[in-house]
């Protein structure tokens, strides 16, 4: 039992040198716009992808001047290649009042919460409950994406929107760490638990006999 016992708190430790160690991210510019409502970018399949959104100078006065005092909802959509399926989300920016201690000038407001109503599964896996825009594509192409003006009182487009491919480094690394600690966990958890009961029944039935 004791065997199994150490085989499985080994890969344990994999698993968590793996992330703490191996599972460093760079995130490289592969397409940008200015002062657009529309953007697009070629993105490869397997690939995951951050959507960064800078709003303008006059998203940022609205909260400045107190016009609004809670996260404000914007709506996107992201159209996928080929069939052109659609992704449709709301990004809360939020920013602070020029009366606030923690306001500093020309920061602009920030996204704070991402909410999902609509997500193209055949083309996209999304993360969920993030800040982020994150989302990894099943499918090859050229995506659309469109910050619509429905609840947005702004009338300025965004400052800026980029993709940014998340690179994980030492990636053979991770994966050998993840694979291998995976194997002992399963390996060594069921070893034991058979150890502890399997025995167990074992000797209920040699008493029987």
């Amino acid at each position: 039992m004791y065997f199994w016992l150490s085989l499985f708190l080994i890969g344990a430790t994999c698993l968590i040198v793996s992330e703490a160690f191996f599972r460093n991210v760079k995130f490289e510019e592969i397409a940008r716009i200015e002062g657009s409502w529309d953007f697009q970018g070629n993105l490869t399949s397997g690939k995951t992808y951050i959507l960064s959104i800078a709003s303008s100078e006059e998203w940022g006065k609205l909260f400045n001047d107190g016009t609004f005092t809670e996260p404000q909802p914007v709506n996107i959509t992201i159209t996928s290649p080929e069939g052109g399926n659609v992704t449709i989300l709301q990004a809360f920016f939020f920013g602070l009042p020029s009366t606030s201690s923690l306001y500093q000038e020309g920061t602009p407001p920030a996204i704070v919460n991402i909410e999902y109503q609509i997500v193209d599964d055949s083309s996209l896996q999304v993360t969920a409950s993030s800040s982020q825009i994150r989302f990894t594509v099943r499918r090859t192409g050229l995506y659309v994406v469109r910050v619509l003006q429905q609840l947005l009182a702004a009338r300025d487009p965004p400052l800026e929107m980029l993709f940014y491919e998340e690179v994980v480094l030492n990636k053979d690394g991770y994966i050998f760490l993840v694979l291998s600690g995976g194997l002992l966990c399963i390996v060594g958890g069921v070893m034991s638990i058979w150890s502890i009961f399997g025995k167990e029944k074992v000797k209920r039935r040699r008493m029987r006999k």
